[in-house]
């Protein structure tokens, strides 16, 4: 039976909306690891990202091009992850040994463990190998994804708390969204788990054209039809 508290976390960071094509500096601090690596060289208009328990973060960020006149959707994701926490799992173990020990020697135990966690985790990050593929889609299909993800965002940031509190459903395992656009001078963030049935529709058109993209039969008319 799980503990129900919310999971509807929304950020918002001030940077300049015309400057989406930024500094990795002024990139969003609320980012994961893996979403840095992904898209951490600057923040776009509308970025999406799913974040599996059991296999690579993957996600789609929607920007202008060098020209400044058409669009990009550009697909990333960690192909060998898999490979890297395999080869890393076998190679290093945290102790989990049970046996008599004092308090000290408990937290000399879990100290080091938190440090071991902490260096496999940047070991994972290099170790990492990001695919990409980009294609160019036509504005009106970049406006409808950008008005679309804004305007979900700001209803779920409209819904009211039951009962004036918050609820956060804690689940271990599955796959987390996050989607982001820019807004004015903020950039906003939502971030859902798939158990809580939060913008669904939207998380399923985007890995949609993620298997598109990445199959190289992405076909924009597929989705004018069902995009506002």
């Amino acid at each position: 039976m799980r503990n129900v508290l919310t999971v509807i976390t929304l950020f918002f960071s001030v940077i300049s909306a015309s400057a989406h094509k930024t500094i990795a500096s002024l990139n969003n601090p609320e980012k994961s690891s893996e979403e840095r690596l992904l898209f951490g060289d600057f923040n776009a208009p509308v970025e999406f990202v799913m974040t599996p328990s059991f296999n690579g973060t993957a996600g789609c960020r929607l920007y202008r091009d060098s020209t400044d006149h058409g669009w990009l959707l550009d697909v990333k994701q960690i192909a060998n992850w898999h490979q890297v926490n395999d080869s890393i799992n076998k190679t290093y173990a945290p102790d989990r040994t049970i046996r008599n020990l004092t308090s000290e020697q408990w937290a000399e135990i879990r100290n080091k463990n938190r440090a071991l966690a902490e260096q496999l985790r940047k070991d994972r990050l290099k170790q990492y190998r990001v695919t990409s593929r980009t294609v160019s889609i036509s504005d009106s299909l970049a406006r409808s994804i950008y008005q679309t993800v804004k305007n979900d965002i700001e209803k779920a940031e409209a819904k009211p708390e039951k009962d004036g509190t918050e609820q956060v459903e804690i689940v271990e395992d599955g796959t987390s969204f996050t989607f982001r656009c820019i807004v004015e001078e903020q950039l906003r963030t939502l971030r859902v788990h798939e158990s809580e049935q939060i913008l669904s529709q939207l998380s399923d058109l985007f890995r949609a054209m993620i298997a598109d993209v990445e199959a190289g039969r992405f076909d924009e008319a597929k989705y004018l039809g069902v995009l506002p």
